[in-house]
């Protein structure tokens, strides 16, 4: 109860501050949706737990509208989002938005907390493989820092290595190499794992009962588990084919499931 109220508020919040970070004066539709959905989420915090489930759709339907209709995307509108889907015990669109609301604010702490929850919703959960936990390991530091200090800190490097090489052509003496050391680090270190994010397209089942199978097409190749996939279960993308994507899906393997299945992170 004390979480579910927690969720609630959280909601509240981070919608407020999607409206103040998102809405533009002359947008009027935008306006009425983020009016709705945090009407909605008071709605919710107020009624009886057995009575908030419409509350929770309409909020959720209205953040997903402001997302795909208006494309607007932002830590506290998918954080929002994935509250109301995890309060209502849907796992797909939960961890879908925790994941986004993560990849615009690897430092959110109330994403992360929300995203292990919902992850624990997950009745058939993908393992990660060996490849994707030296991945995950690989770009673990970017959760710890905020986006905004890495960005700093990438400009305070390049800064150092001008003024380094200034002071090296205006004296003629040789200077210290740490700050270039500094620099190339700072500078490779963001660049990596800026290409590897990106080398890496990752995605959320959200249909329900999703059948994966051997190769494209439903007709000629058979499921390539013996259960179907359930909300929720995460994958990376290998290759998108007509309607069809191509998914790791950790330990268990590689299958191809529908694009309209799916939806990236």
């Amino acid at each position: 109860m004390i979480f579910r109220m927690l969720c609630i508020a959280l909601a509240c919040v981070a919608s407020r501050a999607a409206a103040s970070t998102l809405v533009d004066p002359h947008e009027i539709t935008l306006d009425h949706l983020l009016a709705e959905a945090n009407t909605a989420m008071q709605a919710a915090a107020e009624a009886e737990p057995a009575e908030q489930a419409p509350h929770l759709r309409r909020a959720l339907a209205a953040y997903e509208t402001i997302h795909r209709e208006h494309d607007r995307s932002s830590a506290p509108l998918h954080l929002s989002a994935g509250n109301a889907a995890l309060l209502l015990g849907e796992a797909g669109p939960a961890v879908l938005h925790y994941r986004k609301a993560l990849r615009h604010d690897p430092t959110n702490n109330a994403a992360r907390q929300g995203l292990g929850a919902a992850r624990s919703l997950v009745q058939t959960p993908a393992a990660p493989s060996a490849t994707d936990r030296v991945a995950r390991l690989a770009l673990a530091w970017r959760g710890l820092v905020a986006p905004r200090n890495i960005f700093i800190a990438t400009l305070a490097a390049i800064a150092l290595l001008c003024l380094a090489w200034s002071a090296r052509l205006l004296t003629g003496r040789r200077v210290p190499r740490w700050p270039f050391a500094f620099a190339a680090c700072v500078g490779a270190a963001t660049i990596l794992t800026d290409a590897a994010a990106q080398a890496r397209p990752e995605g959320v089942v959200i249909g329900e009962s999703t059948v994966a199978r051997t190769g494209p097409g439903e007709a000629l190749y058979p499921p390539a588990f013996t259960e179907p996939l359930a909300p929720g279960v995460e994958f990376r993308v290998i290759e998108r084919r007509d309607d069809w994507i191509q998914a790791a899906f950790g330990a268990a393997g590689n299958a191809w499931i529908r694009a309209s299945d799916a939806e990236s992170i």
